[in-house]
């Protein structure tokens, strides 16, 4: 389960420059909370990585990424034994 919270909104429009001529411009004023869903879906699936890959770390332990390959597949061995 994950939750989000809503992206601020600019009450209003934000001084801004016109690019094409340098001149002071007034930006436009948008609602942007159109399409959080997309990146925060990315971010989500992502950080349960990270929290998947940390829990591996702490159960098969090791100095190396070829010893905790062999420590997880002695556990799983033991696992595959046990049903």
């Amino acid at each position: 389960r994950a939750g989000f919270k809503p992206i601020s909104t600019v009450p209003r429009a934000l001084r801004s420059v016109d690019l094409a001529t340098g001149e002071e411009a007034v930006g436009l004023h948008q609602r942007s909370d159109t399409c959080q869903v997309v990146p925060g879906a990315v971010i989500a699936e992502a950080e349960v990585a990270l929290v998947l890959a940390d829990a591996l770390f702490d159960h098969a332990g090791g100095r190396s990424v070829g010893e905790m390959r062999r420590n997880l597949a002695a556990y799983l061995q033991v696992v595959g034994e046990r049903a």
